[in-house]
């Protein structure tokens, strides 16, 4: 997995929107880091200091603004200056009280269309938008189209680096029950744990649905999980996943009922249901048996 090092400080301004019960007035904090594009096709990436603003007009709201300033994705780009408005929020929280994530903002969207000196540029349209933000950190992910080349944005403080907390490989057989027949093949699970957030990147290595098809490479972004057991597994339980091909969202490959669990002893499971041409298809997942 690629390491980024990058350097960074933080302001932040206001804790109030973790805590917004009681609170009547606006907030506003700022955060400077950096942000790293990475080019889908070349795997090229550039780094460049950033500034986000994060304004909640109305404690009552959940909702904000986020102000993402002097973006430059390839070198010879111009600082651009980037407002996505009214976005709503989910409160992320975790039954340990001591969790230092306990009331972190998430934001999830398909795809936003950012304003830049007040105008609506659907020509720089962010797909796949996920951000965190908490009192001391913030994670904000998105895709973009730009120069006829597809970049990874990815904004970080240096205390929440792009760095794997966890990381295992599984070879497994992967069995697909469709049209009336099953189709069995080996593939590989990869899991990681990035940062300190509760949450995996999953890719799927080498999938078959059946012998005519082309081996696949799914890749799964942001998908939480609880730690069970004797804390050495992961469970997941999402009820729908769009996977990512190559650099692409496709909804024609959405995953239901994905479960699966992740053991850093070393064992694997993984099942999700999907429907292509109007036939749905039931896979499992398993860590092989090798002898």
């Amino acid at each position: 997995m690629k390491k980024i090092l990058m350097i960074a400080v933080t302001m932040f301004v206001s804790v109030a929107c973790l805590n917004p019960d009681g609170y009547d007035n606006s907030y506003t904090s700022e955060f400077v880091g950096m942000m790293t594009t990475v080019n889908t096709s070349t795997q090229s990436a550039y780094e460049d200091p950033t500034t986000v603003r994060i304004i909640q007009e109305k404690l009552t709201i959940p909702e904000v603004d986020i102000e993402i300033n002097d973006v430059k994705f390839v070198p010879m780009m111009p600082d651009v200056n980037f407002t996505i408005e009214d976005l709503a929020f989910s409160v992320y929280t975790s039954d340990d009280v001591n969790d230092p994530l306990l009331g972190f903002y998430k934001i999830n969207y398909m795809s936003v269309v950012p304003k830049v000196g007040g105008v609506d540029r659907e020509d720089y349209t962010m797909h796949n938008f996920i951000a965190y933000i908490g009192d001391q950190t913030i994670n904000i992910d998105f895709d973009v189209n730009f120069g006829g080349a597809v970049y990874h944005a990815a904004f970080r403080l240096a205390d929440n680096a792009d760095e794997a907390e966890w990381e295992s490989s599984y070879e497994v057989v992967a069995s697909t029950v469709g049209a009336g027949a099953t189709f069995t093949d080996d593939a590989t699970v990869t899991a990681v744990q990035e940062s300190k957030l509760e949450l995996l990147t999953i890719t799927l290595n080498n999938i078959r649905f059946n012998q005519m098809m082309p081996e696949v490479n799914f890749t799964l972004l942001n998908i939480p999980f609880d730690m069970v057991g004797d804390s050495k597994t992961r469970n997941v339980e999402v009820e729908t996943v769009i996977p990512i091909v190559g650099s692409n969202p496709m909804p024609t490959y959405a995953m239901d009922n994905l479960r699966g669990t992740f053991d850093e002893n070393g064992g694997c499971s993984l099942s999700f249901e999907m429907t292509l041409g109007g036939a749905t298809y039931n896979v499992t997942l398993l860590k092989a048996n090798k002898q």
